[in-house]
């Protein structure tokens, strides 16, 4: 399967232009297996003492990293069923500082969180045959804004991509 979406400005906020078009117009199915593989291998690959690293004050660790990411491939894969399903009703949106704060990833494995994050990508890539060619264009409001499921997916993949860069990067 080869899925291939290129959502509009307009069906996401702006906030999430980076991901997007970091993504948009490429085989995204393609992409998230990619990803699958090399965001581990770059976990896989960092020496031990580097997990729990912060390259600046109230910077993220490797570790809350990766929490952070499987934090919000869970959310946008929910809100992308939901869209996709016709769900109309408004989404709250999520303090992306919070969630790492109050999750206290760096209390927990590497293993563990690897573990979490193969397991919602299969379930990602499990959704994606469920979701029919129309309802890549359906619409719903989270976080305060229109977004489209097109847009989502998108976000899915785009926001992997962008951690990965600034993980190789910096860390």
């Amino acid at each position: 399967m080869s899925l291939i979406l290129s959502p509009s400005p307009d069906s996401y906020a702006p906030f999430y232009a980076g991901y997007v078009t970091r993504v948009a117009g490429q085989d995204l199915e393609a992409i998230l297996r990619e990803d699958a593989q090399s965001l581990p291998q770059w976990y896989r690959d960092l020496p031990v003492e580097r997990l729990t690293y912060r390259y600046a004050p109230n910077k993220w660790s490797p570790l809350e990293v990766l929490g952070h990411i499987n934090d919000t491939e869970r959310i946008m894969a929910y809100r992308l069923l939901r869209i996709a399903r016709g769900d109309k009703q408004p989404m709250p949106g999520m303090d992306q500082d919070w969630y790492v704060m109050a999750a206290r990833d760096h209390e927990l494995s590497l293993d563990q969180l690897l573990a979490e994050f193969d397991a919602l990508r299969a379930a990602t890539l499990a959704l994606l045959p469920r979701i029919p060619e129309v309802a890549w264009k359906a619409t719903g409001t989270a976080s305060g804004a229109e977004v489209s499921a097109a847009a989502l997916l998108c976000i899915i993949a785009g926001h992997v991509r962008h951690h990965l860069q600034v993980l190789q990067e910096r860390y």
